[in-house]
């Protein structure tokens, strides 16, 4: 018998990254001082959502992730079997 949930497509794959964005956005946008602008993702292709971790991958600099990229980053380091260090940034989840 099996027991697993079935994958989502990739549209609902896109539409659940898109909240995970739109959610994280939402809630950096919230804890920011008047006017701060929070800073954005550093992924490729260009991603406009908010940063909320800080990251470090062997032999590269550190960079900026949203909640979205950060699953599938932490997603890829464990299949590689590579230690990635995801950081809170603080006024996100203070």
């Amino acid at each position: 018998m099996n027991d697993a949930q079935p994958r989502p497509t990739s549209t609902e794959q896109d539409a659940l990254e898109r909240s995970l964005c739109n959610l994280a956005s939402s809630a950096v946008a919230g804890s920011g001082g008047a006017g701060a602008e929070p800073p954005r993702c550093g992924q490729r292709p260009a991603c406009d959502a908010a940063a909320v971790f800080r990251y470090t991958w062997p032999g590269r600099d550190e960079a900026l992730i949203c909640l979205a990229h950060a699953v599938k980053l932490r997603a890829l380091a464990d299949a590689m079997e590579l230690h990635v260090q995801l950081i809170p940034l603080p006024w996100v989840f203070a």
